[in-house]
């Protein structure tokens, strides 16, 4: 018989809204358009439909019932302990957008990295730096042939680790090739 386990997964959801404002160019209109979202309502968000061959869900969290029912007892305790930490989760994600049709693409900076100290989000963009540069170096991944980094990341295939141990194998794997 198999273990029981809680999986928290999640998946990226985007919203919309339209502002319309005057501007002298479209640099103003833009700037503008950031600050007066702030005075929305969320009623006036419009959720846009999710992409299932675009996007996939992401595994954010797995918590192993056996250790739980070990330090925990009585079921609403157990219970508890797996909300909890599910809501204790600190996973950030930063959004890349690409313009396929225009070849363009760029890192939309969120809050919570702003707030970072220097030194910390320099260690972020150099191990998503690594990452992305792997991909550019072999020109894309290949998935027919399960090569490359996806083949890295344990055995979710739209998980790209960004930990030290992950890249050590993205390092060698490179060095190999």
């Amino acid at each position: 018989m198999g273990k029981r386990y809680s999986c928290r997964i999640v998946r990226p959801v985007l919203q919309s809204v339209i502002i319309e404002v005057e501007a002298e160019t479209s640099q103003h209109a833009v700037n503008k358009a950031i600050s007066e979202v702030s005075n929305c309502d969320n009623s006036a968000w419009k959720n846009v439909p999710f992409d299932h061959e675009s996007y996939e869900p992401h595994v954010q969290e797995i918590l192993d019932h056996d250790i739980i029912e070990s330090k925990c007892t009585g079921p609403d305790t157990q219970t508890d302990a797996l909300r909890s930490s599910h809501a204790n989760t600190d996973v950030r994600y930063l959004l890349l957008a690409a313009r396929t049709d225009m070849r363009d693409a760029c890192a939309l900076l969120q809050p919570w990295f702003k707030k970072l100290d220097p030194i910390l989000q320099a260690d972020f963009c150099e191990e998503w730096g690594k990452t992305i540069n792997y991909i550019c170096e072999n020109d894309g991944l290949d998935r027919a042939d399960g090569k490359g980094l996806q083949s890295t990341a344990l055995h979710y295939d739209n998980v790209i680790p960004f930990d030290h141990t992950s890249l050590k194998n993205i390092n060698s794997q490179i060095k190999r090739s």
